[in-house]
């Protein structure tokens, strides 16, 4: 029988079982739920038997492929981290587990999304915080802030963000940054879970 062990994708934490192949820490891997990809050994080896985010599988060439029925498999497979929709083009930004910082494209940007704006400078260069974490029971939630208190103004869903303020996200929610629309959205449609702020 082959051995399996469990990795964590360096990325977004995502719990895979993999088949060990031979020289597999010389090969690289396409994380099946934020789609990056990197060398084996950047993904740590865990021992919980019992994650409940774990992917279960084998990839042709790597050691896994979905496996639909497999139990556990839950909001971290169906994406449920979302996306930033850029509107005027459609083009996608995947979020990570943790702090999202969004902000105009720059050399000097700490933005860890950074969306091209042209001549546009209205949109700082780090302007908003989408914040997705992972609750027990409720899956992933997501957030949105301001980056700092001296950004031009930020509409979610019609609504001026106002510094200090922290909104929850659901799918389809509409971000205009100044002259730059955005979506959040989630791959599979559904809400997030969310807490009243």
């Amino acid at each position: 029988m082959d051995e399996l062990i469990k990795i964590r994708c360096p990325y977004c934490s995502a719990s895979l079982t993999v088949k060990r192949v031979p020289d597999i820490e010389k090969k690289s891997v396409t994380c099946p739920v934020c789609k990056r990809k990197s060398p084996f050994t950047d993904f740590k080896q865990t021992i919980q038997q019992d994650d409940p985010t774990d992917y279960e599988g084998k990839h042709q060439s790597h050691g896994w492929t979905e496996d639909p029925n497999t139990p556990g498999i839950d909001d971290v497979e169906n994406n449920i981290i979302g996306q930033i929709c850029l509107l005027r083009t459609g083009k996608a930004y995947p979020l990570q587990q943790g702090r999202n910082v969004i902000g105009r494209k720059a050399d000097s940007s700490k933005a860890t999304i950074q969306l091209p704006t042209g001549e546009n400078r209205r949109v700082s260069r780090e302007h908003l915080v989408v914040n997705v974490k992972r609750v027990i029971g409720q899956g992933f939630v997501h957030t949105v802030s301001l980056y700092k208190e001296n950004v031009n103004k930020t509409f979610v869903n019609g609504s001026q963000l106002q510094p200090g303020e922290e909104l929850p996200l659901k799918h389809g929610y509409k971000i205009d940054l100044p002259d730059l629309p955005l979506r959040f959205e989630l791959s599979d449609g559904e809400d997030t879970e969310g807490t009243d702020y």
